[in-house]
């Protein structure tokens, strides 16, 4: 490996790690701007178990979403609401913690990375688990073309048992 591409992978990786970090301040801020501006326009992101898996699809819909907007109302809906409302939080401040990042650069602008994280409310440690996730370069930044989140442990008193936001009633 030449000198000239270390440097390249070694810019690669922190900028895909401020990526992160900017990602998970503005998801924990409901801010979803700075979240959304993450992304590919042409993004997927996944959640859920393998049984109940949820999708959605472009910058946009995750923009609303993190915003606090429900993603299946009508064009029509969508259009006659207000500006986005953010949905209240019983349990106040979340925090996202980022741990280990394995980042393996596929080609000068696709990476694959995969992130362990773990989650803070006021009850304390609430769930963790991991982001597998596919980065793209677009222009010189780093954006993210599709996540899959997978929780792989929650506390007996986790917000996230309850029903997830995006389900229907």
């Amino acid at each position: 490996m030449t000198k000239e591409h270390k440097t390249k992978e070694h810019k690669a990786h922190v900028a895909i790690r401020n990526q992160l970090a900017r990602l998970a301040q503005a998801g924990d801020a409901r801010k979803g701007d700075i979240y959304a501006e993450i992304f590919t326009e042409d993004c997927l992101f996944q959640f859920g178990d393998d049984d109940n898996l949820r999708s959605m699809e472009g910058r946009e819909t995750i923009r609303q979403y993190i915003n606090g907007r429900p993603i299946d109302m009508s064009t029509e809906e969508q259009a006659a609401a207000s500006k986005p409302k953010k949905p209240a939080n019983p349990l106040g401040f979340i925090s996202h913690h980022l741990t280990t990042s394995s980042i393996e650069l596929v080609s000068d602008d696709e990476a694959d990375v995969r992130t362990y994280w773990f989650v803070i409310s006021p009850i304390g440690p609430d769930h963790s688990g991991f982001y597998t996730d596919r980065w793209h370069k677009v222009g010189d930044d780093w954006q993210l073309k599709h996540r899959r989140i997978r929780t792989v442990w929650r506390a007996e008193n986790s917000y996230t048992r309850a029903k997830p936001a995006m389900e229907k009633a």
